[in-house]
């Protein structure tokens, strides 16, 4: 259901909660999910279009949510003892991968085990004379 409210022009779009009678914030519905009835793709999709205009104007006025940096949740993941695997983490892995092919004499290999590739990883920090760069210290 939609907001009553018809002094305001977004409000056809905004989500209303009849048990609470109020309108859910920041819930929106355009096109087909607000008139299913319609079916007529040209009306949905201009439908669609002035939602997202009303969307798009309810985000300009809101502060965007706080939210944790990279190396914050890596050290909380190191700090419930789970492994991440950073992106450099993973060209070492293919490196890895490609040398475990040419030893076996085929086009490629995948490693199929967490254990295996985390081992593959470590291994090949070891012995790389690249610099690798770290998430978490």
């Amino acid at each position: 259901m939609t907001n009553p409210e018809p002094a305001d022009p977004k409000a056809s779009y905004e989500v209303f909660d009849p048990a609470f009678r109020k309108v859910s914030e920041g819930i929106f519905v355009v096109g087909w999910a607000r008139k299913p009835s319609e079916g007529l793709v040209g009306i949905a999709r201009h439908d669609g279009e002035v939602g997202a205009a009303h969307v798009a104007q309810y985000l300009s006025g809101i502060q965007p949510p706080q939210s944790a940096s990279a190396d914050d949740i890596a050290r909380a993941l190191k700090a419930k003892g789970i492994q991440s695997v950073s992106k450099s983490d993973l060209s070492l892995l293919a490196r890895a991968e490609e040398r475990e092919a040419h030893s076996r004499g085929v086009a490629y290999c995948k490693f199929s085990d967490d254990a295996v590739m985390l081992s593959a990883i470590k291994q090949e920090k070891s012995t790389s004379t690249e610099p690798v760069s770290e998430t978490v210290s």
